[in-house]
């Protein structure tokens, strides 16, 4: 999955600029928020005031809870919200890879989080093979 999407990425990078695609791994946006806040997670909207189409990589692997002043925020839910408004807007892209099941993410997100996913994304299901076994 990753690497297909990787291709897409060389691929918009030559049409649309290197700023306005940025490819990120879950784990990297957590790592962002917890070390500068949640208003971090603005950098995987908008750049310059320009729209960014952004890939995110393993999405919903691992934490998604940071503290911001003593109260736990999901980061994924908040930059979902984000992602929506500007998809909404401007027709914003989010690309994602993930290992959650489509039917899981009711239960690992909430509804409205869910809900704005499927009006967001397409979904392309790939064989279960795991080419690093290869």
């Amino acid at each position: 999955k990753s690497l297909i999407l990787r291709f897409i990425y060389k691929f918009f990078t030559g049409r649309l600029g290197v700023n306005s695609y940025r490819v990120i791994l879950h784990s990297d946006i957590i790592q962002n928020a917890t070390k500068n806040g949640i208003i971090a997670i603005n950098d995987y909207v908008r750049t310059n005031d320009k729209p960014i189409t952004l890939l995110i990589d393993d999405f919903g692997a691992g934490n998604r809870l940071i503290s911001n002043y003593g109260n736990q925020i999901d980061v994924f839910t908040e930059l979902i919200a984000l992602r929506y408004n500007d998809f909404k807007r401007h027709g914003t892209l989010t690309h994602i890879t993930s290992n959650i099941k489509p039917h899981d993410i009711k239960t690992e997100f909430d509804e409205r989080i869910s809900s704005r996913l499927s009006e967001m994304c397409n979904r392309v299901k790939f064989p279960n093979i795991d080419h690093r076994k290869l």
